[in-house]
This record gives C-alpha cells, structure tokens and sequence, in this order.
C-alpha cells in the first residue's frame, strides 16, 4: 500500500461516526465485591525485649513492638507445608508471612520476641480458646484445661514483682549495665546477650566438641556479656581488652560469677503464659502455665 493511500484510508476511518459506548449503571459497580481491594487486618504486638537486646544495626532496635496481619488462607498453607514442618522452620515462615515490615528479618528476632508474636497470631487466626490436656496437682488426674489466649498474652505480658533486690545499675554505656562483684573487688560492665550471641554459643560448643575440645560454657557465657572491667576503687584502670577480660575470666570466684548469671538472668526478659483455670475433675483452682508449642496451631485437645 502506499504512502497516500495509506493516509487517505486513515482520514476516512478519523470521519466515521464513533460508535457509542455500553451504557453500565454505576450502581452496578459500586454493588461489585471485587470492585474494592480486600484489606487484611492488623494488629500490634509489644515485644518483650522491648527492643533492648538488638545491636543498633537491626532495625528491631529500641523498637518495643511490631505490626502483623491476621492469618489468611495463605497462612494456613505454610502451617501445613510438609517441607517447612520436616525441616524445622514452619513457624518462622508463618511470622515472615505476617510480619507488615519486611526490613525485619526472622533471623534478626529473639526467641522470646517470635513467642509473643506466634501466640498473638495464634489468638485472632483460631480463636480465644484453646485447650489443653493437663494433670491437676490436687486430684492428680489428667484432664482437659481451657484457657483464655487473651488472658495467658496478658498475664505474659504483665511484669511480675521481683522480690529479690536489683544489685547492678544502668551503666553509662548505652544499653549496658554494672555490677560490683564483691569476692574479687572488681566491677564488671556487660550488656544482655541477643539471639545472634545464643547462636554464637551454640555453634562454638558445636565446634570444640567436633574437635574434641573443652567447652566452658559459664566462661564462654561470661565472655560475651562483659564488655569491661576495672577495679572497683579506681574507675581509672578500665579495660576493654577481650585477652584481658579472658585472663579475669580463668581466675574470676565462682561467687562472682553467679553474681554475673544472676544480674543477667535479672533483666533478660520473659514470655510465661499463665492463667487461673479450673480443674475439669475436682473444680480446684490452680495457676497453670501453658508452654508454647506449634501444637497451639492444630486444633484443640
């Protein structure tokens, strides 16, 4: 075809009447379901590290909660991934799943922090109620316990009063903290271990058993919490020095380094799921604590 009959084909098509368009009702799409996006809902959890157990380059830190979605048809899915159940990794798939920021990496989450987020997950996903088989310590017969997945999230959540008296202080290291240790006259500065220090752990004791070598595990424990040492009296002879917080280490007394556990153990935070439930056999209250497993997921007892 050439040229000007090219043209001449496309001025005659430009000069036809417009053929009029379908006439639909708007009515009839506001009536549409799918004519609006689906929003899944969301809820917010309050860690209980409440951020403060993170290096400065996790985005979790100082962060003290996260947002999640509510658990779909998706979510269902992963929980019965025969894969993920057979390799141990089911659950953190489910909270990468849910979790709305995806800057946050399930690897970068505390153990403690993953519990609060799974029970909350659990509660708006099944339901309040759960039930669990259970022995009564008063008739000393099992049976099955309900309880309140709100109420064992809250009584988690609750701090608990501490009887025993706090003998270390905030440090002025950011995040860290004192503690005198009386034996040896020193005053230690250390920092709560994260989940990234616990996996260290592990894989070192892994290591030396491979190779036959003794693990300490208070000594290595101690290690990676300290931070500093200096003598008590003398707040000019500070040291940093790993080599030489390692020679403190091999002749520190046993006292002082349960005083050092004991501190740790003091401000590490905690997720225990309780509640005041009656005994389906005897009607005897008791408080039982509900540990949390990927059982919660699969129906009821």
């Amino acid at each position: 075809m050439s040229r000007n009959n090219y043209s001449r084909q496309r001025e005659n098509t430009q000069n036809q009447p417009k053929q009029p368009q379908p006439n639909i009702p708007q009515q009839a799409a506001v009536n549409n379901p799918f004519a609006t996006a689906f929003v899944v809902p969301t809820e917010i959890v309050d860690l209980p590290t409440r951020g403060m157990f993170y290096s400065e380059e996790n985005p979790l830190s100082r962060l003290d909660s996260v947002e999640i979605k509510q658990m779909t048809a998706r979510e269902e899915d992963i929980l019965g991934n025969q894969d993920f159940i057979s390799r141990g990794i089911v659950l953190d798939k489910l909270i990468e799943s849910i979790l709305i920021d995806k800057n946050i990496k399930v690897v970068d989450l505390a153990d403690i922090d993953k519990i609060a987020i799974l029970a909350t997950a659990r509660k708006s996903g099944f339901g309040d109620e759960y039930k669990h088989m259970m022995t009564c310590e008063e008739c000393n017969k099992e049976s099955v316990f309900i309880f309140s997945m709100k109420n064992l999230i809250n009584n988690a959540t609750e701090t608990e009063e501490n009887n025993e008296e706090d003998f270390f202080t905030e440090s002025n290291q950011d995040g860290a903290f004192d503690v005198e240790l009386a034996v040896c006259g020193y005053t230690a500065t250390f920092r709560p271990l994260n989940s990234a220090d616990y996996e260290y752990l592990e894989e070192l004791e892994k290591q030396r058993s491979k190779h036959s070598l003794d693990f300490n595990h208070t000594v290595e424990f101690l290690r990676r919490m300290i931070i500093s040492v200096h003598k008590t009296e003398n707040l000019m002879e500070i040291t940093s020095d790993p080599s030489t917080i390692s020679q403190f280490l091999d002749f520190i007394p046993a006292q002082d380094s349960r005083r050092l556990k004991l501190a740790h153990g003091q401000i590490s935070p905690t997720f225990r799921m309780h509640e005041e439930v009656e005994c389906p056999a005897c009607s005897a209250a008791t408080d039982k604590e509900v540990p949390f497993s990927w059982a919660m997921f699969w129906g009821n007892t």
